[in-house]
């Protein structure tokens, strides 16, 4: 149970009609039921009323009904920040770093590919002009947020020839929003969100998906996960920004997801990036020029902008690639064209080393 959560709220995965009626022997309201079709799978988003708490609740529930999950509705955060440490010049240096051509206008032509982020600014010059599709699946009536977003459809498709030149300016993106302000003025979604959101993106054949977020394991989010891997759908997530000796964060830490770590133009650790056996690959992240919320530049760092260039190359070397072979085989293909990196072989810092972009991945 660890983690943020909205308050009041508990979600039963797949429920019965013996899971509402034993919800509301505890005293629980359903306030809404729906079904993720494309995942499979239905939610129950119960209300605790006041004066019963949520994780007593919770604890009853998963002792009376087995053959159910059931959580609370955690929080994930975006896993960027702001700053200027090692300044790259115009990430021109990160492309060189994974091997990515620079000049090419209509890179990702033909590729269709999916985020989970806040909303996007599409009214700016980088991305006004580009193929995004925007969805929404933030609750009323909480606040959307746009900067985090933003900056991630820049380093994924921002126009060619602008002052944020994205990486596949020439592919469809999928922007599935899903964050908002929370009560204490920082942006987070909820698991439910996550689900829906993940639910379209299998629905609209997204080539690969990517997650710049973390927080804590949750049953909705892992079952979400596993029925988007099951579809055919890579997913690449940042690993967290929360130190050497923080837990493993997730979805990057669920099984066959693909976790990205960060580093620097010097093939450095990101100093506040987490460790351990779930990290696989790493990819530039520190000192990455994206657009702020009115457009104007900044630079940014953390795992949510490694995992957008090793989403971009996965979107390369999948262009070609049977869809029912995609999920399974991505991961051998981004472990074949790394750079080592720390101690020889896989290690907990970078996993297999630095995502790397062969000259078939960089044609047209």
């Amino acid at each position: 149970m660890a983690g943020a959560f909205e308050p009041g709220v508990i979600l039963a995965i797949n429920p019965t009609a013996a899971t509402w009626r034993k919800a509301r022997e505890i005293g629980l309201l359903v306030e809404r039921h729906m079904v993720l079709e494309n995942l499979d799978l239905s939610v129950t988003r119960f209300r605790v009323p006041h004066g019963i708490n949520a994780c007593n609740a919770l604890v009853r529930l998963r002792q009376m009904e087995t053959a159910v999950s059931f959580d609370l509705n955690h929080y994930y955060t975006i896993a960027g920040r702001s700053g200027s440490e090692a300044r790259n010049d115009f990430n021109a240096s990160a492309c060189r770093m994974i091997g990515w051509p620079l000049k090419s206008r209509s890179l990702g032509k033909g590729l269709c590919i999916g985020m989970v982020d806040s909303d996007v600014n599409t009214d700016i010059a980088p991305l006004a002009g580009q193929h995004i599709v925007r969805r929404s699946f933030v609750p009323q009536p909480e606040v959307p947020v746009s900067i985090h977003g933003t900056g991630i459809a820049a380093v994924l498709v921002g126009a060619a020839g602008s002052s944020f030149p994205g990486l596949l300016p020439g592919a469809r993106l999928l922007a599935a929003e899903a964050f908002s302000v929370g009560g204490q003025g920082k942006p987070h979604a909820g698991a439910l969100a996550i689900a829906r959101a993940l639910d379209w993106l299998v629905a609209e054949k997204a080539l690969v998906v990517n997650l710049s977020f973390s927080g804590p394991d949750n049953s909705l989010l892992r079952a979400a996960v596993r029925r988007t891997l099951e579809s055919g759908t890579p997913l690449v997530a940042a690993a967290g920004n929360n130190g050497a000796l923080a837990p493993p964060a997730f979805p990057a830490a669920y099984e066959k997801v693909i976790a990205v770590t960060a580093v620097d133009r010097f093939r450095r650790l990101y100093r506040r990036a987490n460790q351990g056996p779930y990290i696989d690959f790493a990819a530039p992240g520190v000192g990455i020029w994206v657009p702020g919320k009115s457009g104007i530049g900044r630079y940014r760092q953390g795992t949510s902008y490694a995992a957008a260039y090793c989403t971009a190359v996965g979107a390369q070397l999948l262009r070609r690639m049977d869809p029912s072979q995609r999920a399974g085989h991505l991961f051998r293909m981004l472990q074949e064209n790394t750079v080592d990196l720390g101690p020889r072989g896989r290690d907990n810092l970078f996993g297999w080393g630095l995502i790397h972009c062969p000259r078939s991945c960089a044609g047209e």
